[in-house]
């Protein structure tokens, strides 16, 4: 029984030390063919440019947990006027297994939504721009529930040794 309760305060404290270390770490996010007029936006949500324009090398670090956010300008970005029908979209690719990506994404929607309503758009097009690794959830997911499961596997054969 005792192995079983020191299996799971442990898992416990894994996925805590696990949060805390995610909201330690510096944000590390980019910004592709950001217009000027973004900047001081961008300086606020400590989004620099990147130094190259390879998106698939920035998409695999997020998906890696290395790169927290990524914003996609199109090379032909303009702003609309409100309620025209053609509006420049804008790709932010993020990975919602980190906090600091989730966190950031949020800060950067909200951000850019209450600048100017409705003369540019976020993630329009038909790509996943949640970049999570869908395995390694599964494996948390596991690794929680295990210890648990051990736990109660003890408790139930010692309770039947017991009678």
């Amino acid at each position: 029984m005792f192995f079983g309760y020191c299996m799971l305060m442990s898992s416990i404290s894994n996925a805590q030390r696990e949060s805390s270390e995610d909201l330690e770490k510096p944000v590390v996010a980019y910004s592709i063919n950001a217009p000027e007029e973004f900047s001081d936006a961008l300086n606020e949500l400590k989004i620099i440019p990147a130094p190259d324009n390879d998106i698939e090398k920035y998409q695999n670090q997020i998906k890696n947990k290395e790169t927290d956010l990524l914003m996609v300008f199109p090379d032909g970005f303009k702003m609309a006027e409100p309620g025209a029908a053609d509006l420049s979209n804008i790709d932010i690719y993020y990975n919602s297994q980190k906090n600091n990506s989730m966190e950031l994404y949020s800060k950067t929607t909200f951000v850019f939504t209450t600048m100017q309503p409705r003369i540019f758009t976020f993630n329009e097009s038909d790509n996943n721009y949640d970049l999570f690794d869908s395995d390694a959830m599964f494996r948390k997911l596991l690794g929680g529930i295990i210890p648990l499961m051990v736990f109660m596997a003890v408790y139930l054969v010692c309770m039947n040794l017991a009678r």
